[in-house]
């Protein structure tokens, strides 16, 4: 397993991949209000490839509770020490 922490630009290609366009102002803070193309469809596209990628498997009680790109790259990370 690899043991380094993520950042918020780790999961940024995967995103830009799903959305299909570059992202310029991405961040911890980014949500899926200020992303164009991150529709619900593609939060799950978004989510299974990050599952893939980082091979984690998202709870679905901490998935709604995720409110931005910070809060899902802690969860990755979190995840990945177990």
């Amino acid at each position: 397993m690899n043991s380094s922490v993520l950042v918020p630009q780790d999961v940024q290609s995967v995103l830009e991949d799903v959305v299909d366009h570059p992202i310029a102002d991405f961040s911890a803070t980014t949500n899926a209000t200020v992303v164009e193309g991150w529709d619900s469809l593609n939060n799950v596209r978004f989510l299974l490839r990050l599952e893939q990628e980082f091979n984690v498997s998202f709870p679905v009680d901490r998935i709604g509770k995720l409110k931005n790109i910070g809060d899902l790259v802690d969860l990755i990370n979190e995840l990945r020490t177990k």
